[in-house]
């Protein structure tokens, strides 16, 4: 059952993860034919300690009620920010892989939301590349 599944821990069992939703899309026609799929970013960044890991979590609310739920990992000390970016990018990856043509991604960020709607600067080189990549996806819709 996909609620008691653990998180993935690295890159390969987000892969994993991945060809599973996308499989279980299969067999779920309707999933598919309703092709409209929300993206909750939420930022849990802040909920793990610096010295440890970091880390951010994703839903995914499908129409008819379904929502699917999924924390992430980084092998890696991530600024908020890129959690933020991070979870944007693995929330549309996966809808992407579930065959979703139109998405509708909310986050409680308003400065992600102002730069990816291009009313705020992204300053931060780093940053940028997030904003260029999730620009890039964002095409597929």
């Amino acid at each position: 059952m996909i609620v008691e599944m653990r998180s993935p821990q690295n890159l390969k069992e987000v892969q994993q993860l991945i060809g599973r939703l996308t499989t279980l899309s299969m067999f779920v026609p309707r999933l598919v034919e309703r092709t409209r799929l929300m993206v909750q970013l939420l930022r849990k960044a802040s909920k793990f300690s610096w010295d440890k890991k970091c880390g951010a979590g994703v839903v995914l609310e499908v129409p008819g009620d379904l929502l699917l739920e999924q924390d992430l990992q980084f092998g890696f000390k991530a600024t908020n920010n890129q959690a933020e970016y991070e979870a944007l990018l693995a929330g549309l990856n996966l809808v992407y892989d579930m065959g979703a043509c139109e998405v509708t991604c909310k986050s409680d960020s308003q400065v992600k939301i102002g730069q990816v709607k291009d009313e705020f600067e992204v300053k931060e080189p780093l940053l940028q590349r997030y904003y260029h990549t999730v620009c890039n996806n964002m095409a597929w819709f």
